[in-house]
């Protein structure tokens, strides 16, 4: 008769179920959120399970495990399809016929009909499809990006880019390239045309979608409380963890009815991500709750209810399970099954376990597998080729060695997309065997994989191609990002130089992902960070706040420590040594690294220093210029050297730059605007006015340079022209507060004081906080 799985109770567990209890019987008084953490194999998946079974008379349970398999969803559009899809379907009998209808299918069905128009057809006018402007298209539809002028930017990036732009400073638009394209594509397209709300939808799926899918919920909530189970969420994307914190988690209308939501995964949210914890701390949505191993008592419990005293004594299984349910579970199958396992081996009994009595050579190979992050058949043949590991035991006759297929049959390998890799609390238990068994392997592997993956990125883009074409192809970034994780784990000898390099060059392309996902998976390997040399270690927490928040630490201007100090708990000492560390020793970097280093050296220096590091950083563009693209090129002299002298008080050679911009294309409007705004800053109006007009000539609709312009025909005292001037940037962008304010001055010198009034109230009404406005 098969031994049931036992439930053994837990203080923390047992707290937990009071949590969900309360939520669903008081909704309005507990928070939002239920968020269940800890190690791999200590039962979280078993208790959400238990919960859901415990409460299925009283609540109406959603779950969804991220990243556990090759067809579970993975972006928030499909995450909600996929959630929406096991609600109970409604009986006709008792179905509530003066009920709104399901909001959410038809919007879904909607968004998904006009999706496969615009992939698949050309926009009006166009004679064919341009197929590389629709793999953009597609790309940023299959996620579900929100188009909308700030979505989806970091909050230091947007803040900054509102502050530039209300300066009348064209830079936020350096990145957006990509996203402009896509935009305009949808907006020219037949299939939105003349359906404003479809065009909206388009645009703002993911905010649109969710606010159906809420809808829907709450009218169930009605019926029975919902619950949503999030499980693995340490495989969440981060696009589903920005959706789940910033759109769903924050939505009013959930909030108040009867939804909650449980997330259960390996890590504390409130301390892997800072914007988890501002959350938390400024309107407390979360309750949290860890929950531990088995304590050798609840270990004794285990063992009597599942027969397991006649295997050993309890320090016997203590030592092999380390009081993980998981293995305990295990145990209890072996005994089912009648085998007995040998709990004299401790940890190795725990590999015999898993490995089912193979022998030395399968060990190696999944040691070698463990150490992977992920592998797949190419990547399992060069590490049996550098380790000339002799064929499996269950190979061919023909003696063909076949690992990958060996491997991808045992029952702790999962697949993952397009790969596989061991599950996770295999694959904890195999690498800490393999530090403890075996430390050179350990280390000659990653030595091994870092080669694998460095030589895998530039087969994808060679080494002597120009950088930008690096950072933009997607496989080149993947292949690179597995090559830091690696190196970091192999002591070589030039790591830090590496690590920097590619955090200044990755933060210059806002690819941050590149360095950020290797750092984040070393850091959250606390065990094996012991394996790490002394110097990396210190080096890797030095360097956090720069590889966290790159853009608010090195580049901009000035660093606000009391605000960075408020929203995610960064010290002066712990940002300055940040960035002493990115920058020094300069010499040691070259390219792109070098040049972003000195512009960030003028941001960080005394003030007789700036001209000299800018003049620096200069001649350091110059070696670009028979290197990169002319497009690279006209973006570099343009964003990163005329602005850098702009926004540092040299508008004169800021001139120089945006000149230099334009040799390199004429059309880019960007570099005609703030050509225009270094002419006004030196008092040359009617020049900076021609600038302006070149900047309208390639982008009619640049409400920056149409603003901008007013001011230099008002410092002309030109203010009927200038006034018109401020109307063509408002006709553009409605809200751009600083137009109606220079408007309203345009008008009082016109002595128009009841239209200049009217003309404040409405920089006011964009801006209440704009005090100029109230004063003038």
């Amino acid at each position: 008769m098969p031994i049931p799985v036992p439930y053994v109770s837990r203080s923390e567990a047992e707290t937990f179920i009071h949590l969900v209890n309360q939520a669903l019987k008081q909704p309005g008084d507990n928070p939002v959120l239920l968020h269940l953490y800890g190690i791999g194999g200590v039962g979280k998946t078993t208790l959400t399970r238990k919960i859901e079974k415990e409460f299925s008379a009283k609540a109406t349970f959603l779950r969804i495990a991220l990243g556990e398999k090759i067809e579970d969803p993975d972006t928030p559009l499909e995450i909600m399809e996929t959630l929406h899809d096991t609600l109970p379907k409604e009986n006709a009998w008792t179905r509530d016929l003066l009920a709104p209808k399901d909001p959410f299918v038809p919007l879904m069905e909607q968004y998904k009909t006009t999706r496969h128009q615009i992939e698949t057809q050309p926009p009006q006018g166009s004679g064919s499809v341009d197929s590389a402007k629709i793999g953009q298209v597609k790309q940023v539809l299959r996620v579900g990006v929100d188009l909308s002028e700030w979505l989806g930017l970091s909050k230091p990036l947007a803040e900054a880019g509102r502050v530039i732009s209300d300066k009348g400073v064209d830079m936020v638009t350096a990145g957006l390239t990509l996203k402009d394209e896509v935009v305009q594509h949808i907006q020219a397209h037949q299939a939105v045309q003349k359906n404003r709300k479809l065009k909206e939808l388009m645009l703002k799926p993911v905010a649109q979608l969710s606010e159906a899918f809420v809808q829907e919920l709450c009218q169930r909530v009605k019926q029975q409380p919902v619950v949503l189970v999030f499980d693995t969420y340490e495989k969440a994307p981060k696009e589903v963890d920005r959706w789940l914190r910033r759109i769903l988690l924050d939505n009013p209308q959930l909030q108040q009815a009867g939804v909650r939501m449980i997330v259960a995964g390996r890590h504390r949210l409130t301390t892997t991500d800072e914007g988890w914890r501002k959350l938390q701390q400024d309107y407390g949505y979360l309750a949290e709750q860890p929950i531990e191993r088995f304590s050798p008592e609840q270990t004794e419990n285990y063992m009597q209810q599942a027969q397991l005293e006649a295997l050993g004594t309890l320090e016997d299984i203590w030592a092999i399970t380390k009081g993980l349910p998981y293995y305990l579970n295990w145990l209890r199958e072996e005994r089912q099954q009648g085998k007995s396992p040998n709990l004299a081996e401790g940890n190795r009994e725990i590999e015999r376990l898993l490995l089912q009595g193979q022998g030395d050579a399968a060990r190696q190979m999944v040691y070698l597998a463990a150490c992977c992050r992920w592998f797949d058949r190419s990547l399992i043949q060069y590490l049996v080729g550098q380790f000339q590991l002799e064929p499996p035991p269950d190979s061919s006759p023909d003696g063909e060695t076949d690992w990958f297929d060996w491997l991808i049959r045992r029952t702790f390998v999962v697949p993952v997309a397009t790969v596989y890799r061991l599950d996770d609390v295999a694959r904890d238990v195999f690498r800490l065997s393999c530090v403890r068994n075996q430390p050179e392997l350990f280390q000659q592997a990653h030595d091994r994989l870092a080669r694998r993956f460095k030589a895998l990125s530039d087969q994808e883009v060679s080494s002597r191609r120009p950088v930008e074409e690096k950072y933009k192809n997607q496989s080149w970034r993947r292949y690179r990002s597995e090559y830091l994780y690696y190196l970091i784990f192999s002591r070589h000898s030039n790591l830090q130089q590496v690590f920097r390099t590619h955090l200044l060059e990755s933060r210059y392309f806002e690819m941050d992902a590149l360095i950020k996902d290797p750092f984040r998976s070393v850091l959250e390997d606390v065990e094996l960070n012991e394996q790490l040399a002394f110097g990396t270690k210190q080096f890797l927490e030095t360097i956090r706040p720069a590889v966290e928040y790159g853009w608010t630490v090195l580049e901009e201007f000035s660093i606000d420590y009391k605000q960075l100090q408020i929203d995610y708990d960064l010290s002066r000492d712990a940002i300055d040594d940040a960035i002493e560390i990115c920058l020094n020793p300069i010499d040691s970097l070259t390219g792109l690294a070098k040049l972003m280093a000195l512009l960030c050296k003028a941001k960080r220096c005394q003030a007789n220093d700036v001209l000299k590091w800018l003049k620096m950083a200069a001649t350091e563009a110059e070696t670009f210029v028979d290197v990169e693209t002319s497009e690279f090129c006209a973006d570099l002299f343009n964003f990163q050297l005329g602005l850098g002298f702009y926004s540092l008080g040299y508008p004169e050679q800021a001139l120089a730059h945006f000149d230099r911009s334009i040799e390199f294309n004429p059309g880019k409007d960007a570099a005609w605007s703030n050509r225009g705004n270094s002419l006004d800053n030196l008092g040359r109006y009617q020049e900076a006015i021609a600038s302006y007009d070149k900047a309208i000539e390639v982008k009619p609709d640049k409400h920056a340079a149409w603003s901008n312009r007013g001011i230099s025909l008002a410092n002309l005292g030109q203010h009927q022209e200038a006034i018109a001037s401020y109307d063509k940037a408002i006709e553009f962008k409605p809200n751009l507060h600083e137009a109606w304010y220079d408007r309203g001055l345009s008008l009082s010198k016109l002595n128009r004081y009841q239209e200049a009034i009217a003309s404040y109230d409405k920089a006011i009404e964009v801006n209440p906080d704009l005090y100029k406005a109230w004063y003038d």
